[in-house]
């Protein structure tokens, strides 16, 4: 990665929006959500990480870390792994809790307005989309396109219900990746895991042998 490994950097200095200053204020508590100690977070965890096709990544990129709790198990499966949260509060606790490891960087961004330009074979998209608005989730899904590495996994874990502070839904947000999957004709939709309370899509680059075959079905 372009970051150093056990770095903690901060994005281009703006005035934070609303939501952003939101986050601020509940990662004053070190878990607001009860990450770690939440089943319903656990068994969500284990089933993304099960989700994932390869055991091992070179590359990785998680967007929307918050404090860093599924941050620790991907790191196991990726060689780099470039944390990012818009909430610097949330990045504090992340460094807190988790800590400064090889390989693991953190840094202060703002999707999608901001993005990492080196190829990534590994993007999880868990629990973030629904904090943006439509046409947001599209420019995600556009940035997945252009920066994923052929044979690379894209994974989206969303919460099904519903909450004051979610833009659209996230149903809606997987439709809207699918949508700009579906029309790029390079990445293709591989696994659907849907429970009461969360759903998961996992897509894959096609490598250029694929492409040569075929569309995708």
């Amino acid at each position: 990665m372009t970051c150093p490994s056990n770095s903690l950097r901060a994005g281009a200095a703006a005035s934070p929006s609303p939501l952003v200053r939101h986050m601020d204020v509940l990662f004053q508590r070190p878990d607001p959500w009860g990450y770690r100690t939440s089943p319903y977070e656990a068994r969500k965890r284990a089933v993304t990480l099960a989700c994932l096709p390869q055991a091992r990544y070179t590359s990785g990129f998680e967007p929307g870390c918050a404090n860093g709790v599924l941050s620790e198990p991907l790191l196991a499966r990726c060689e780099q792994l470039l944390c990012a949260d818009a909430s610097r509060a949330a990045l504090n606790r992340a460094a807190e809790q988790v800590g400064m490891r090889p390989g693991l960087s953190w840094r202060q961004m703002t999707i999608p307005q901001e993005w990492p330009d080196q190829p990534l074979d590994l993007i999880v998209l868990s629990e973030l989309l629904y904090y943006l608005d439509a046409e947001d989730c599209l420019l995600v899904a556009q940035h997945c396109v252009q920066t994923l590495r052929p044979g690379g996994t894209v994974l989206a874990c969303h919460w099904r219900q519903t909450a004051d502070d979610f833009l659209i839904s996230g149903e809606a947000a997987h439709d809207g990746l699918r949508q700009v999957f579906d029309a790029s004709g390079v990445v293709q939709h591989t696994r659907l895991h849907r429970e009461t309370d969360f759903q998961i899509d996992v897509w894959t680059r096609l490598d250029h042998a694929c492409r040569v075959e075929g569309p995708a079905s």
